[in-house]
């Protein structure tokens, strides 16, 4: 799935690139038969595949989900992400996809 990231978070001079970056990675884990089920990606993956450490993942998630833009739930072993504003932002352009 392709990474998207919305608009209104590109624009937030309150988070930084680095979190964006997480944001967008996190989406690319989306399930593409129902967006809206929480995502599952391990942070030592995510790590991987930016090319930085679990702690630095760590620290741009927490900044996500302190800022409101990132929901984490543990289950077991495992977290899941649920992206704010994602959502909603594809659901308008879904009722206006000229994205005038």
């Amino acid at each position: 799935m392709d990474a998207k990231i919305p608009y209104s978070l590109i624009r937030d001079s309150h988070i930084k690139p680095q979190a964006k970056l997480i944001y967008g990675l996190i989406a690319t884990y989306r399930c593409s038969d129902d967006p809206n089920k929480p995502i599952v990606v391990d942070q030592k993956q995510m790590a991987q595949d930016l090319n930085l450490t679990t702690v630095q993942v760590r620290r741009w998630v927490r900044e996500l989900e302190k800022s409101g833009w990132l929901i984490i739930k543990k289950t077991g072993k495992h977290l899941e992400y649920i992206l704010i504003g994602l959502a909603a932002e594809e659901a308008e352009k879904e009722q206006d996809p000229s994205g005038i």
